[in-house]
């Protein structure tokens, strides 16, 4: 996994909460944006000045997370579905063979 390092200035914080936005629309940044946010915290670089930044940054990983729960739930109830619809038209085709 690439660690990303980020200097100590806030100009740099903000590119860091405009890659959290981004994690919505393409799912291959969320590592890169989890591993700044974790960089922030072994650092101890959160402070009065970034705590809504970084909160805001804590709420954009956390939907993210949660959207991808709800579309592995989506999957692995079309799955069941189509183990389900599989499972019939076997045993419809062996009906026929008998």
């Amino acid at each position: 996994m690439k660690l990303y390092f980020m200097p100590k200035n806030v100009q740099n914080k903000s590119r860091t909460a405009d890659l959290m936005e981004l994690v919505e629309e393409n799912d291959s940044k969320f590592s890169e944006a989890i591993t700044v946010l974790l960089s922030w915290i072994e650092r101890g670089e959160v402070n009065r000045r970034s705590a809504n930044q970084f909160y805001s940054m804590v709420q954009s990983a956390n939907s993210h997370v949660r959207r991808l729960m709800n579309e592995k739930a989506t999957h692995e109830q079309e799955m069941e579905e189509a183990k389900e619809n599989f499972k019939n038209a076997l045993t419809g085709i062996l009906t026929q063979c008998k």
